[in-house]
């Protein structure tokens, strides 16, 4: 067993009105010598809401599946940039099984960053110094808008029970660990609370002005009871998998320098899997919560740095990629049993990215074209199990815009 060590940890909420100022605060230590103090329970103040009086009149509402539907007949939901009298125009479409091509739902200008509901209903935005940040709902076609403050920083996406998650601070300490501060604002109370996290982690080697996962990373599991993350311990580092609570490390494994990609837990919790890169070149490895089994399951792969690495809704695959190039390079699924491999897309294409959708198909976006040469993205869809696809969206683009087509999530939505 792994020797045990001490870890501070202290989480600190707090239910916060108009203004910080206003809000207190009560630090609970992970294991109290005696019962604490209970706080005077706070009231949460509304945020006033401003709703806009224009209509997407022009494009059709999305409409909801029937909740007999199976979910795999939901939509997919996707977006695509262009340059405009230097304006970022950005379309939304949604692309769903009972069409045979995508529409239409959005046209605006919108920020580099927008994000889907976990319930696939509303997206959320915040346009660079504006006094508000705006959700627009895809079935009603209406925008709200709420008061943004000026501590915060950026939104990150939506919790899991619905709210707008904002970060408001984050500091990483070399060799120490990290603070961070959220603030979550729930659109249907109109209020927010704010969540101070820090996590004392030994030897962590991400330093304070890196935000890239090469300079390490510390990614919690869905209970926020575990995390993995790189230590500068021994010659050339460690990845670690530390219980929280107790700080002990149920495992780890020597690791170097990139630390790429970040990790990815399954939905529940029980396995994660990861890229090691070492003797120049990267493994993958899945490991289960308890830290008892890992297994390498990335036979034959190229002496290359992975960029990316997902698992499948079911636990059965996991897709990679890794650079051939700065920005793309192929891409690869694996299944965890058997570790037979399969190229996702031709050599003739760049793999950009991907997203698993429901019953094992996975949706991403290729890219062909010459450098400073205009050339062609594109949406494709591969049935896993049968191993067929099809190009579902196109677009023109070149290899100084790879960013101009992105997902958005998968949605229990459908084009009227």
């Amino acid at each position: 067993m792994m020797p045990m060590k001490r870890v501070n940890f202290i989480t600190a909420i707090v239910l916060c009105g108009l203004t910080f100022a206003s809000c207190t605060t009560e630090s609970i230590a992970t294991q109290p010598t005696s019962k604490p103090n209970v706080s005077p329970s706070l009231t949460e103040t509304p945020f006033p809401t401003i709703t806009h009086t224009e209509t997407e009149t022009s494009k059709p509402a999305c409409q909801p599946i029937e909740s007999s539907t199976n979910s795999i007949d939901g939509g997919l939901l996707f977006y695509e940039r262009e340059i405009s009298n230097l304006d970022i125009i950005t379309r939304v479409w949604l692309w769903s099984a009972n069409t045979t091509s995508p529409q239409l739902v959005l046209e605006k200008v919108l920020p580099a960053q927008i994000y889907l509901s976990p319930d696939g209903r509303k997206l959320v935005w915040h346009q660079y110094d504006s006094d508000n940040f705006t959700t627009y709902d895809l079935i009603s076609k209406k925008y709200e808008n709420y008061p943004w403050k000026t501590e915060w920083q950026t939104i990150t996406g939506w919790t899991k029970d619905g709210r707008v998650s904002i970060l408001v601070d984050y500091k990483d300490i070399f060799g120490k660990g990290v603070t961070r501060i959220d603030a979550y604002f729930d659109v249907q109370t109109q209020s927010f609370m704010t969540e101070v996290f820090s996590l004392d982690l030994p030897g962590f080697t991400e330093g304070e002005s890196s935000r890239d996962p090469q300079d390490g990373f510390a990614v919690k599991d869905p209970t926020n009871s575990l995390v993995l993350y790189t230590s500068n311990e021994g010659s050339l580092g460690k990845l670690i998998l530390m219980d929280i609570k107790s700080g002990q490390r149920l495992w780890e494994e020597t690791a170097q320098y990139p630390f790429y990609p970040y990790p990815d837990w399954t939905s529940d919790g029980d396995q994660v899997t990861f890229a090691l890169y070492k003797d120049n070149h990267s493994t993958i490895y899945t490991l289960t919560r308890d830290g008892q089994t890992s297994k390498d399951i990335g036979e034959g792969i190229p002496p290359r740095v992975i960029r990316e690495i997902k698992w499948s809704p079911d636990t059965s695959y996991i897709y990679y990629a890794y650079w051939d190039t700065v920005q793309t390079g192929p891409a690869y699924l694996i299944n965890v049993v058997t570790k037979e491999t399969k190229e996702i897309c031709t050599s003739d294409y760049d793999f950009l990215n991907g997203y698993w959708r429901p019953n094992n198909q996975i949706a991403y976006i290729v890219y062909k074209g010459e450098q400073d040469q205009p050339g062609i993205a594109e949406l494709r869809i591969l049935d896993v199990k049968n191993w067929t696809g099809k190009t579902v969206f196109q677009t023109a683009t070149n290899k100084n815009q790879l960013d101009k087509l992105n997902f958005l999530g998968w949605i229990p939505l459908i084009n009227p």
